[in-house]
């Protein structure tokens, strides 16, 4: 005879509401992540700069981008939300469809409007948000997805795959684009709210790969995580990868004086995309055969090494070995974030995966932009940061070997938090 089922079991109850469906199948988080990224950046930072020179608007330039990029510091509370307050059921798929719906109408919006330089400037806020909580969904998902599957390196490389890949598909997309633009803005804005809306089809009836629900892990607060000790020995990392960078505006200014009208020959266009296609593919192959300390020190000292390189380039200033430099510079920076984001998903604790990966991951990025914006004000030599960026990359490198094992050789469906 079957056991009838307890009254205390989730949803018997009937005030208890049942634990959110668990992020499902990782192809809809991927293709997700191409998606959007043609949607809400590639697309729409091209075509909101068009119209505003199309329409005269030529001081509204700067102004629309800048509206559609404030929303992104808003990624960590998209990212708290979606790991605390589900939607629609679900704390990743609700947000992401939310967030495609969001991106469509901002779209449609815009073409209603008959693509006037306001819509563009009232629709980039939007657009904005759209794009910040897309990401923090996303990065939950595949963090979740990955912890539970063993495999948090394939799905941090296949996700900066499908950013270049995006970067590389926008090309055709935008001179096909210059075209449609003379006959109609809603063709343009056609595809890109068919895009969305596609997406939103493909989460809503392919997403659930029916998972059970796990059973509920104890509650992991934000407090406990930002003093978990496995965090704080990644932060010596963390800082030393974010300031290894030379900054690309600053060696444009250099690169204009001494080359004049041929220094934009030197940076790689289509070909920096496919570096860093096959850089992030490589450690994809390699991290179902290789250990995670091992990938995240090869990739940091590849990035040294091509820094290195980049300096030594400065001092002849010859064009062959300034873009050899620079081509390698691009697929090791690209090999150093999908480590670095291996590594913010095996840090992330149960129920907080989208705040903690976007916290980690995310650190790097803003010493780049602090790093970025006291270079380019003082005008250092771009060799001399190139130097400096060696050195902090070659520590980043020995940082990494301070991490505990419970983050390098421990199963990733662990949790890492520290006793408080």
């Amino acid at each position: 005879m079957d056991e009838a089922p307890s009254p205390y079991a989730p949803g018997i109850i009937g005030d208890e509401r049942p634990p959110p469906r668990p992020a499902g199948r990782p192809v809809v988080f991927l293709v997700a992540t191409f998606v959007m990224a043609i949607v809400t950046s590639e697309l729409w930072q091209e075509w909101s700069r068009r119209a505003m020179i199309i329409t005269g608007s030529t001081a509204s330039v700067n102004a629309v981008v800048g509206l559609a990029s404030l929303p992104g510091v808003l990624i960590l509370l998209w990212a708290y939300l979606s790991d605390a307050v589900p939607l629609w059921g679900t704390r990743r798929e609700g947000y992401l469809m939310l967030a495609c719906l969001v991106a469509a109408v901002a779209w449609l919006a815009v073409a209603v409007a008959n693509g006037h330089y306001i819509a563009w400037m009232v629709a980039a806020v939007p657009l904005g948000f759209a794009a910040s909580m897309s990401r923090a969904a996303i990065a939950g998902a595949l963090t979740e997805i990955g912890r539970r599957r063993g495999a948090t390196g394939p799905y941090a490389a296949a996700r900066n795959i499908l950013l270049s890949l995006a970067s590389l598909a926008s090309q055709p997309l935008l001179v096909w684009s210059g075209w449609a633009a003379y006959t109609s803005i809603w063709l343009i804005a056609g595809v890109a709210a068919g895009l969305s809306l596609a997406v939103i089809g493909l989460t809503a009836t392919v997403s659930d790969d029916g998972s059970p629900v796990p059973t509920p892990a104890p509650p992991v607060t934000v407090r406990q995580f930002l003093r978990a000790r496995a965090l704080w020995t990644a932060v010596p990392l963390l800082v030393c990868a974010g300031v290894a960078r030379v900054p690309l505006g600053l060696m444009m200014l250099e690169l204009r004086e001494t080359h004049a009208d041929r220094f934009l020959m030197l940076f790689p266009g289509w070909d920096g995309s496919v570096a860093a296609i096959v850089a992030a593919a490589a450690y994809l192959v390699a991290s179902r055969r290789a250990g995670f300390a091992t990938l995240l020190v090869v990739a940091l000292l590849a990035k040294a090494a091509a820094l290195a390189a980049l300096a030594l380039a400065y001092n002849g200033m010859a064009e062959g070995p300034l873009r050899l430099a620079l081509l390698a510079q691009t697929a090791t920076e690209s090999l150093a974030v999908v480590a670095i984001l291996d590594l913010a998903m095996r840090l992330a604790p149960n129920g907080r995966e989208a705040f903690s990966v976007v916290l980690v991951a995310g650190l790097p990025s803003v010493l780049t932009t602090v790093v970025d914006t006291v270079a380019i004000s003082l005008q250092l030599p771009a060799g001399r940061v190139a130097w400096f960026a060696t050195g902090a990359a070659l520590a980043a490198a020995i940082a990494a070997r301070l991490l505990p094992r419970e983050i390098t050789g421990r199963p990733v469906s662990r949790m890492v938090v520290s006793p408080p």
